[in-house]
């Protein structure tokens, strides 16, 4: 029995070694599944970073494809500027070139337009000069007056003051009146041929309103064949100088001439145009002189008589308005006692001023 239990006993003692080892067989296994559960927790943290940085790469991978991409396509861009830039520096170039030569060109244009100018200034002087010297010639060639003038130019008294509208003013004495139709009066437009003979100058045109256009002939076409009476300006005074003939001279300058001293080209204009202007006169004027050089002609006026009675009359009305003014002004500085305020001295200069305007008058 004894040695039954004892075999019982190691039966006993060897299942239970066997489940001892089996339980720590296990245990280490669980331990080490533990330890490489540890080990795996330990690395999960790693993984995820490497993860991320993963991603940020990745991202910033196609950041920088993306920066290539427009790049390369800012490449393309500037290579197009520069090609453009290119051009426009050759079209530039071309340009200056082109205008190097265009001014050129327009300096020889300058200096062939100078000559020519002067060319034609040379030939418009020649033709004046012939034209007015054959007018000059047919005035001098043309015969003394059967009856010398009384006067002589220089003893020529005056018949009124200086007017513009002169018919106005003769239109009051009885004796002018009969002769308005017959009066020619032309300042600024006269030329001295002799000591009596004069040459008158007017526009080879005349500007008509109505229609806007220009029209051939002279103010002085009317006259020529006729005869005038001839008045004058002298400062600021009118003098008659007699009765004339007037002689059309177109036939010898046909063309006209240039405005000579001392004809007045403000005169001729106020003839041509009429008075006032009208509006745009330069351009008006250049659609008839496209230089600008007004033309004018010329009218032979031939001494052939002195009015006597219309000359009287007009003096002897001329001296009595004179007079009256000249009482009138003496009047007034009575009235106002000038005299006798300016003492001595200062009445005497008044004296001597009114005796010197009385005789530039022609008193």
């Amino acid at each position: 029995m004894a040695s039954g239990i004892s075999t019982d006993a190691s039966s006993q003692k060897f299942a239970a070694q066997e489940a001892f080892n089996q339980i720590r067989t296990e245990s280490e296994a669980l331990k080490k599944q533990l330890q490489d559960s540890e080990s795996v927790s330990h690395r999960s943290p790693q993984v995820e970073d490497l993860k991320n940085e993963l991603y940020r790469v990745r991202a910033h991978n196609a950041k920088l494809t993306d920066t290539v991409h427009e790049l390369v396509e800012t490449r393309k861009s500037l290579k197009q500027e520069v090609r453009d830039s290119a051009h426009i520096v050759k079209m530039y170039k071309n340009m200056s070139e082109l205008h190097d030569k265009t001014e050129a060109a327009r300096l020889e244009l300058q200096k062939k337009c100078a000559s020519l100018e002067r060319a034609m200034a040379e030939k418009e002087g020649e033709v004046t000069a012939e034209g007015l010297a054959k007018c000059k010639e047919f005035m001098l060639q043309l015969p003394g007056p059967e009856n010398p003038r009384p006067f002589s130019g220089a003893n020529l008294k005056l018949v009124c003051n200086f007017t513009p509208n002169l018919h106005t003013q003769l239109a009051k004495d009885p004796t002018a009146n009969r002769f308005l139709n017959h009066l020619l009066f032309l300042p600024g437009h006269l030329m001295p041929v002799s000591d009596i003979n004069y040459l008158a100058w007017g526009p080879t045109h005349l500007y008509d309103r109505a229609s806007d256009a220009w029209v051939e002939g002279s103010d002085l076409v009317g006259c020529q064949g006729g005869t005038r009476e001839l008045f004058f300006k002298k400062n600021t005074s009118i003098l008659y100088a007699g009765t004339y003939k007037c002689h059309d001279l177109r036939a010898l300058h046909v063309e006209g001439i240039n405005v000579l001293f001392p004809i007045e080209k403000k005169d001729v204009l106020d003839v041509a145009l009429g008075v006032p202007h009208p509006q745009h006169t330069k351009q008006i004027i250049e659609r008839c002189w496209p230089d600008g050089r007004v033309k004018v002609i010329a009218t032979g006026l031939e001494y052939v008589g002195f009015n006597m009675p219309l000359y009287n009359s007009l003096r002897e009305r001329f001296v009595q308005e004179q007079k009256g003014k000249a009482k009138k002004r003496t009047a007034a500085e009575a009235a106002t006692g000038q005299e006798e305020e300016g003492g001595g001295r200062g009445s005497s200069k008044k004296r001597k001023k009114n005796k010197k305007n009385a005789s530039q008058e022609g008193l």
